[in-house]
């Protein structure tokens, strides 16, 4: 485990992983901010001893400064004070999601940015390599724990929505019920058309409730096997599309920076972390 964790990886990997992961996510604040801005108004914060000093307007300027300072990171601009400033800004940022919904929070944001704070590596792709070298690639060799640690925080992402969803209601994804609710009420909202054809094939509902949790399980694969990455981040792809288009909830933003992750010389070959 130990050996895999901390196994070796040219730097660059490790600062392209940073420019592309902070880059996605500005985004997809900017994707999400209207929604966001919606349920910040309906979401009701601690009073009294626990009270915050959010209100909406300061909500507004929080994201602003997220957004600056996740794009100073992606480029590399004052890297490790701008990615703490990200990590920081992001925890407060979901602090309202987390109030109203916190089994589901987006906690993989956090865990990567906080990696990317700690990290090696980081400013191997940077501007503040190129002010300090006059090279923007840093040919370096650092330890890969940034890339396996978000490859963990993935896995149990994804377990975490599985276990979540069984313990809610065991035999529901099995026979379809629960994605039967799910395609109801999305299409009274929405009148999603691949919902409504759905809606009318039990079969089809069984089908998807049967492969979501076969997916989230299953994709603990990626961190043993190449043939379960080739296989697996592909289908996780078209599995975060699908969900787009049928059910109309964009979870691409938060779920495909993290893939990223894997993308490094272990790529071709199977991984070893036991």
């Amino acid at each position: 485990m130990r050996a895999w964790l901390f196994e070796e990886t040219e730097a660059y990997y490790i600062g392209l992983f940073r420019f592309f992961y902070c880059a996605l996510t500005a985004l997809g604040i900017l994707e999400y901010s209207g929604g966001y801005d919606i349920f910040f108004r309906l979401v009701v914060l601690p009073s009294g001893p626990s009270a915050t000093f959010l209100n909406f307007e300061t909500f507004q300027i929080l994201r602003s400064f997220l957004i600056v300072a996740l794009i100073f990171g992606s480029f590399g601009f004052l890297t490790r004070i701008s990615l703490a400033c990200s990590w920081i800004l992001f925890s407060i940022y979901e602090y309202p999601i987390c109030v109203q919904m916190h089994p589901y929070s987006t906690n993989l944001t956090f865990f990567a940015l906080m990696a990317l704070t700690f990290g090696p590596g980081v400013t191997a792709v940077s501007v503040d390599n190129f002010l300090k070298t006059g090279r923007l690639f840093s040919e370096s060799r650092v330890s890969a724990w940034i890339l396996r640690s978000v490859q963990i925080f993935l896995v149990m992402t994804y377990l975490s929505a599985a276990f979540s969803k069984l313990s809610l209601s065991p035999f529901g994804w099995f026979n379809g019920e629960i994605m039967r609710s799910h395609m109801l009420e999305n299409y009274l909202f929405t009148t999603s058309l691949p919902a409504q054809f759905l809606l009318s094939s039990p079969v089809l509902l069984q089908l998807c409730g049967i492969l979501t949790i076969a997916f989230e399980i299953l994709f603990v694969l990626t961190l043993f096997s190449r043939r379960a990455k080739w296989v697996l981040l592909p289908a996780g792809l078209v599995f975060h599309l699908l969900i787009f288009y049928v059910l109309r909830i964009n979870f691409f933003w938060f779920f495909f920076p993290a893939y990223l992750a894997f993308i490094d010389k272990t790529w071709a070959r199977d991984s070893k972390p036991l």
